[in-house]
């Protein structure tokens, strides 16, 4: 009885064998294989990076002058026009310098229009005769210095109120306006203080910081993806953009960059953005699939028929896009062919026929 029982229980794995290769074998017939060549190529990648929306044009507004704001016309973030008055100033020296400077041009003139009098008068009696020649070229030199006075006190008068006119703090174009600090009437500000900063909305750039990895391997002109964080409902994902500067110098290991939008885009300044930098690796590098490359504890291999034999590889991987990694191996890998299928399924050593493959490019 005993030993019926052993026989059933031979014959049933005996057919569980058949069973399972008459299943693997099957297919291995109807599921054939994906493999490819093995090639040396320049891989592109994407390099990603956030980015800000600044402005293109931005400039920023000094105090000519020392003195306490006498009136503030506008609000921070208000849009100006160019030459709009922004803010005033008073300052009590350069008002005295202005009022001495027109007492002095009163002055100076009833001193040349006395001068000019006197002249007539000298000029007349030198004609009949009463009056030698050197009185009246005496009489003629001080009207000359009486005008150089005129002339100069009338220049600086212009001096003085151009720095009057210079206490009007005015827009050097059209955009909006961002405080710098606090402001407020009376406020003293010193000469050459920065109280504004004015930007051109209408006109902006992309500004990001790559690695200085990538640094040397991105010029201007290059296209790139944007991607915004936060879209309207109707707004497209992605627009595409033009690098126009990259940064000479390197500052905590990162550059910066400078991407122009190619088309027109309504963003507000500060919107952040994600940039995908296509960057083709200037070392031709051994490539393979993705799929080709298999990883068990941290170690990477990859399967090749060599001869119509499997063998195992390992690599080490480097940089990938979404479809091919670089790979690095100690291996001779020229003539093989990489398997990007069915790698679970097949074992070291096993035979495959060339009916059992499918070559993909």
């Amino acid at each position: 009885m005993k030993t019926k029982i052993n026989l059933l229980g031979i014959i049933t794995i005996i057919l569980v064998v058949i069973f399972y290769l008459s299943a693997h074998s099957e297919k291995r017939h109807t599921d054939k294989i994906r493999v490819c060549k093995l090639k040396y190529d320049s891989l592109q990648i994407t390099y990603s990076v956030f980015g800000m929306i600044v402005p293109a044009n931005k400039q920023y507004i000094f105090t000519d002058l020392t003195g306490r704001i006498k009136k503030l016309v506008v609000d921070n973030g208000a849009w100006v026009e160019k030459g709009q008055l922004l803010l005033q100033l008073t300052n009590n020296t350069e008002q005295e310098n202005v009022l001495k400077a027109k007492q002095n041009v009163l002055d100076s003139r009833h001193q040349y229009f006395l001068a000019e009098n006197n002249l007539r008068r000298i000029r007349s009696l030198h004609t009949i005769g009463q009056l030698p020649e050197k009185d009246l070229e005496f009489v003629q030199n001080d009207l000359a210095q009486k005008k150089d006075k005129l002339e100069n006190d009338l220049e600086l008068l212009k001096l003085y109120e151009k720095r009057i006119e210079q206490s009007n703090v005015r827009a050097p174009l059209a955009g909006t306006i961002i405080f710098e600090d606090e402001l407020e009437q009376g406020l003293f500000l010193p000469a050459n203080s920065h109280i504004f900063s004015i930007v051109e909305i209408d006109s902006f750039f992309i500004q990001a910081f790559i690695n200085q990895d990538y640094g040397n391997k991105i010029i201007c002109g290059q296209q790139v993806r944007i991607y915004p964080f936060f879209m309207s409902e109707n707004a497209d994902s992605s627009f595409s953009g033009t690098i126009v500067f990259v940064a000479p110098e390197i500052r905590k290991g990162l550059q910066k960059i400078r991407i122009k939008p190619d088309e027109i885009c309504d963003f507000h300044l500060g919107t952040s953005l994600q940039v995908d930098i296509p960057i083709t690796s200037s070392e031709r590098k051994l490539t393979v699939p993705i799929e080709a490359v298999n990883t068990v504890n941290d170690s990477h291999f990859i399967l090749t028929i060599n001869n119509g034999k499997v063998k195992q590889h390992a690599v080490q991987v480097a940089e990938n896009n979404s479809t091919m990694i670089a790979i690095e191996c100690q291996d001779t890998l020229e003539s093989s062919l990489v398997i990007t299928s069915h790698i679970d399924d097949l074992c070291v050593g096993e035979t495959l026929e060339d009916s059992d493959l499918i070559i993909e490019e």
